[in-house]
């Protein structure tokens, strides 16, 4: 795992690799996963980052079903019985084999009990929270997810290793990811083979001359679209119009209305060091 350093290397190794035994995919079929399959994980980072389309991604791949619970779940019957939702719950939860599970956005029955001012309630949902969990991860009959845009406000006993095996951080689209955004829109526009080349070296040269700033903090949707009007703009005027000004003007025009920005790329850059494996 040393040379697993991408969050798909990660997840092929730790469990679509280990749990395909249990799905057809091994040579014969086990009633257990490889040895180092990872049941339950946390995947964390800013919105529209994919971490609902990894989940469904990894079901597919399996073959499993995929389930999503998320806070309407434990409000179906009212604020004031969420603690008793919690057991009916993951007692149909316990019950199911070979799914996928993902817990999306269920921090306010999570928070870190030791926050000043936290209601006595909301410590006993954690808590209940906390034994629902580790009951989940025991019968090792499902893979779980749990989402956030907040790791940092769970408490520090929901996230140890035991009842997550692995915390995960999904991020923006790197350089490569960017360049083949851009290689799609101009196939789709249907750019001619030299100038897809030509146009293909302007925009990566101009990503890797800016990255680090704006560029980088763009999710999928909004790498798509700068990827779009850029190639739009060879399409319609030709190459020589795709300047650095030009594409620098774009980035600059959304960046103000971008998802990750302001705080949220202050939790962005503290929560990137935080993955483990």
């Amino acid at each position: 795992m040393k040379d697993c350093d991408t969050l798909k290397c990660v997840l092929k190794e730790r469990i679509l690799n280990p749990f395909m035994a249990l799905s057809g995919g091994a040579s014969e079929n086990t009633s257990h996963p490889s040895p180092g399959a990872a049941y339950s994980s946390i995947l964390f980072g800013p919105p529209g980052t994919a971490k609902t389309s990894i989940c469904e991604a990894v079901a597919e791949y399996l073959g499993w079903n995929f389930l999503v619970i998320d806070t309407s779940a434990f409000l179906a019957d009212g604020l004031n019985n969420v603690a008793s939702r919690i057991p009916y719950i993951f007692e149909r939860l316990q019950s199911l084999e070979k799914c996928v599970i993902l817990f999306d956005e269920i921090e306010e029955f999570c928070l870190d009990r030791e926050t000043p001012g936290l209601a006595m309630e909301s410590r006993m949902l954690t808590t209940a929270m906390l034994t629902a969990i580790n009951d989940l991860r025991r019968t090792r009959k499902s893979i779980f997810f749990l989402a956030t845009n907040r790791l940092r406000s769970f408490d520090s006993a929901i996230i140890r290793p035991g009842r997550f095996d692995m915390q995960l951080f999904v991020g923006t689209p790197n350089l490569a990811s960017r360049s083949l955004q851009f290689e799609q829109e101009l196939s789709r526009l249907g750019v001619n083979v030299d100038d897809a080349k030509r146009s293909n070296i302007l925009f990566r040269n101009f990503l890797q001359s800016v990255w680090g700033k704006d560029v980088m903090f763009f999710n999928y949707l909004e790498g798509l679209q700068f990827a779009s009007s850029c190639a739009n703009i060879v399409d319609k005027q030709g190459v020589d119009f795709l300047t650095n000004e030009t594409m620098n003007s774009i980035v600059e025009s959304r960046a103000s209305v971008m998802t990750i920005r302001g705080l949220v790329r202050d939790e962005y850059i503290a929560s990137m060091e935080l993955s483990r494996w």
